[in-house]
């Protein structure tokens, strides 16, 4: 065979089967490859051709010089040998032979581009489409003094990035509903980078931000994408676009069923539930971690700055607390300087200190100053932060892009002392307010500034409030570093930490439903906190699920509980969010957790061990590992004695991760798990005692269906 290749997306680059001696004599030999292999359809005069080469020239010189740039094209391609030849050349014209043994990259790419979606292969070509696309057409390729021909790139490479942003953003919506959300943003992000404006894209990505429990994320991302707009165009985002991020902002997006499909809930019979955005609710269920910041506050304004950090888990509440309380401070008499920014794990690093300087535009009214002081001091330190503290850090600072070259010295760039230095004499008038969400997906450049903002807040009135989680997904599965940054800023400033995962889950249950005149008794309070033990997100979406229902009404003397309550009722967005997390198991984790619903609440992993025939110490390690700290679906309880042995125990974090589990099993997997748990139960244990009654029983009785 005698295979002519040739690519036109991204750089030009022909590829040859065989080996021969003739090389391009000039660029212009490639650009009329090029322009002959894209405008095949159609003969071309040899004239017309000439003068797209070479403008402003005489005749006879033109076609001179085309006849030998032809020459030396088909010298090049071994065109006199190919049977049929690539190029059809007559006295009057040049065409291109598509039916000859070529491959041209942009032509598939633009016939699979154009498969029509009612095709049942159209995923797998635009998935085609999308490997061939190697970036712009003709990147970076240039033609000295040849105006026609940049013209006509110029126009072809637009069609063609057209095509591609298209091309991706509606790849990823098909892996978005198909739950390969990683496939999605790195589809979505492509289709950025060609068509910033591309605003389905935009739109992807705030669902996805959403659908992984970052609301102030995803609003971050539309104001930034409407400030960007409206500098650039002096234009307003769709329609759609602002109705979304509306719909975000108000809680009315919440991601259900298997298609992941986003509906808007209709709340406006139970707004008294206190959804994120109701910050009076917030306050009233949140009084003793708003008393603490507000006193945070009033020392900063003593001239006595101090750090606060917010932990918790996914959905208790961490957003919703920090809303209000800059809501509470927004509304004091006390006049204040607030910027409010959040991280992201979806939208990348980008910018370094991107946070931190969004927080920076909304306190200095404008983004001119500060654009100065990044172009003038780009903080050349960022991944230095770490490498001081741990060398062992550098795989860590490079999964984040930043080269382990950086030379090693103090976090203390001109960029970082000069927004301490402002910050500071901004302060000398008025109280300023940091506000930082997600903290746990901060590029290493934003910590850095952050803990050198904290060493400086000795006598100043600068008030820092970072919320996290915790634990991170990293590569040991171990409790975030972000930790030991919290731990370590105690030497440098007064340092208050909230952790939302330790405060008492039954008082918040009373305070959130007294936030309204009710008639609930103790026992729907205690059910109440026994099926969502206090998990502010599952808390608010059990009760909008119970009074959507019909179970609470609401009547003259206040709201009531009706006499029959399916406390196994799973709302959408926290079955969404519990599959989600559920899908993502490993196989052995899966099987793990599957033996351990059908046990209980609280389960042995003896048990579970036996069942999904692994050893213990195996089955130890995914409970206490991945499963604990990476998933964060059980927590290890203690060692029980049984006898003259010792048992491991542990529990499912919330009762309902075991209520989807135990749906999630049809009739007959649930029939054969019962009868193995209650087999290794007799085996281990020949006679249960006491303790294990309440689990003896989970296992006889049927796990309901939802």
């Amino acid at each position: 065979m005698n295979r002519l290749t040739l690519n036109l997306l991204g750089s030009f680059q022909l590829l040859l089967d065989h080996k021969v001696d003739a090389r391009f004599e000039s660029n212009k030999a490639r650009a009329l490859l090029a322009y002959l292999a894209v405008e095949h359809d159609a003969p071309h005069p040899r004239e017309r051709l000439a003068e797209l080469l070479w403008s402003a020239q005489p005749l006879d010189v033109v076609c001179g010089n085309f006849r030998r740039i032809l020459a030396n094209l088909r010298a090049v391609i071994d065109d006199r040998n190919r049977q049929p030849p690539c190029l059809l050349i007559t006295r009057e014209t040049v065409q291109f032979n598509i039916a000859s043994d070529v491959f041209v990259d942009l032509i598939h790419f633009l016939s699979l581009a154009k498969t029509p979606k009612t095709e049942s292969d159209w995923a797998e070509h635009l998935a085609q489409a999308a490997a061939l696309y190697r970036g712009p057409f003709l990147d970076g390729f240039e033609l000295d003094a040849c105006p026609e021909f940049e013209q006509w790139t110029t126009a072809i490479r637009s069609e063609v990035a057209l095509s591609a942003a298209a091309l991706f953003c509606a790849l990823a919506e098909y892996r978005y509903l198909h739950a390969d959300d990683d496939a999605a943003l790195a589809l979505y992000r492509r289709c950025l980078l060609i068509d910033p404006y591309h605003e389905a894209a935009h739109r992807g990505l705030m669902r996805l931000l959403v659908d992984h429990g970052e609301r102030s994320a995803a609003l971050l991302h539309y104001s930034a994408f409407r400030r960007h707009i409206l500098d650039e165009l002096d234009a307003e985002p769709e329609p759609q676009t602002a109705e979304l991020a509306d719909a975000i902002r108000a809680g009315r997006l919440v991601a259900v069923g298997d298609s992941k499909g986003f509906v808007e809930a209709n709340p406006s019979h139970i707004e008294w539930l206190g959804h994120e955005c109701n910050v009076e609710s917030v306050a009233r269920t949140r009084t003793k971690q708003i008393a603490l910041l507000s006193e945070c506050a009033q020392q900063t304004e003593r001239n006595r700055g101090c750090v606060v950090f917010i932990a918790g888990e996914s959905g208790s509440g961490k957003s919703a607390l920090l809303d209000a309380f800059v809501h509470q401070i927004r509304c004091s008499d006390q006049p204040w300087l607030i910027g409010v920014a959040a991280c992201t794990k979806l939208a990348g690093i980008g910018i370094p200190c991107q946070p931190l300087i969004d927080c920076l535009l909304s306190i200095f009214g404008g983004g001119a100053e500060i654009q100065r002081w990044i172009d003038a001091a780009p903080p050349p330190t960022a991944a230095s932060f770490l490498l001081n503290r741990d060398p062992g850090s550098a795989e860590f600072a490079s999964s984040y892009g930043y080269a382990t070259t950086h030379r090693l010295a103090p976090p203390f760039s001109s960029l970082h002392i000069q927004l301490a230095h402002e910050l500071k004499r901004k302060a000398l008038c008025q109280p300023v307010l940091l506000a930082l969400d997600d903290l746990q997906w901060a590029d290493i450049a934003t910590l850095a500034m952050l803990f050198d903002l904290v060493q400086r807040l000795n006598e100043s009135r600068l008030l820092l409030i970072g919320a996290y989680r915790p634990y991170f997904a990293n590569r040991d599965e171990s409790a975030h570093w972000l930790n030991e940054l919290v731990q370590e800023s105690r030497q440098h400033a007064e340092v208050c930490l909230i952790d939302l995962d330790q405060v008492d889950g039954r008082e918040f249950i009373d305070a959130l439903l007294d936030c309204e005149p009710n008639l609930f008794d103790d026992r729907f309070r205690r059910e109440l906190f026994l099926h969502t033990e206090g998990h502010a997100l599952f808390t608010v979406e059990m009760l909008r699920a119970l009074c959507e229902s019909g179970q609470c009404r609401r009547d003259p003397a206040g709201w009531r509980a009706t006499d029959s309550i399916n406390w196994e009722l799973l709302p959408p967005r926290v079955e969404a969010l519990i599959r989600r997390r559920v899908d993502r198991l490993p196989e052995i984790d899966r099987a793990l957790l599957d033996a351990a619903c059908v046990e209980g609440d609280e389960f042995t992993a003896e048990i579970a061990a036996a069942v999904c025939d692994l050893d213990l110490k195996t089955a130890i390690e995914h409970l206490s590992g991945a499963l604990t700290h990476h998933y964060q679906m059980v927590t290890a309880m203690d060692m029980a004695h049984l006898g003259d042995r010792k048992v491991a125990r542990y529990r499912f974090r919330h009762h309902l991760y075991r209520t989807y589990l135990c749906a999630a099993l049809d009739k007959v997997q649930r029939s054969y798990l019962q009868q193995e748990v209650a087999a290794q139960k007799r085996s281990l244990f020949i006679e249960p005692p006491a303790s294990f009654s309440n689990v003896a029983t989970a296992t006889q009785s049927e796990a309901p269906l939802i």
